[in-house]
């Protein structure tokens, strides 16, 4: 979770990350550097300045989360552009050898159950949320930790689900 949506200028509130099976293997509040206040995201996902003003800096993960990086066969996100551009704009080395590593599990569901923009040719990309929905996977939106999970879940509900197509 974040201070808002710009890497570079926003900035990480709370780190998490867990197996395929959906077991934490991190999950801290994070004191961001520069910033005190963020209500728009904070309307969002709750965190405020008097939860992460004692925890450590994301210094004091950035050598665990790049561990867990190097140490899995895949590396699975929902929307994982994004979660990978705020976590290098706070100084997380991200190798190559990490992005090439990397699923997106936003395409796959977008393209399974997201709206065709006729206007474009393209799917809307749909939320973590109707995503966890679709195969009645309930957790709680916009918490690091349950998003972490929900992602896994989602993962191996769709690896079982007959309208993926398999090659």
């Amino acid at each position: 979770e974040t201070t808002g949506l710009t890497p570079g200028r926003d900035e990480v509130l709370q780190v998490s990350a867990c197996n395929g099976e959906g077991t934490i293997l991190l999950n801290a509040y994070v004191r961001p550097p520069t910033r005190k206040r963020w209500p728009k995201a904070q309307e969002v996902h709750g965190i405020t300045w008097q939860m992460v003003r004692d925890q450590p800096s994301f210094e004091e993960y950035a050598d665990a989360l790049f561990l867990i990086t190097q140490e899995c066969e895949l590396l699975v996100g929902y929307n994982i552009e994004f979660d990978l551009s705020m976590l290098e704009s706070e100084g997380l080395r991200i190798t190559g050898d990490v992005r090439n590593k990397c699923y997106d599990l936003m395409h796959d569901c977008s393209v399974l159950y997201g709206t065709c923009s006729e206007n474009y040719g393209e799917y809307r990309y749909i939320s973590l949320t109707k995503a966890a929905r679709t195969y009645g996977i309930e957790y709680e939106p916009h918490k690091a930790d349950s998003d972490v999970q929900a992602t896994a879940a989602v993962l191996r509900a769709l690896l079982s689900d007959p309208k993926l197509e398999r090659e």
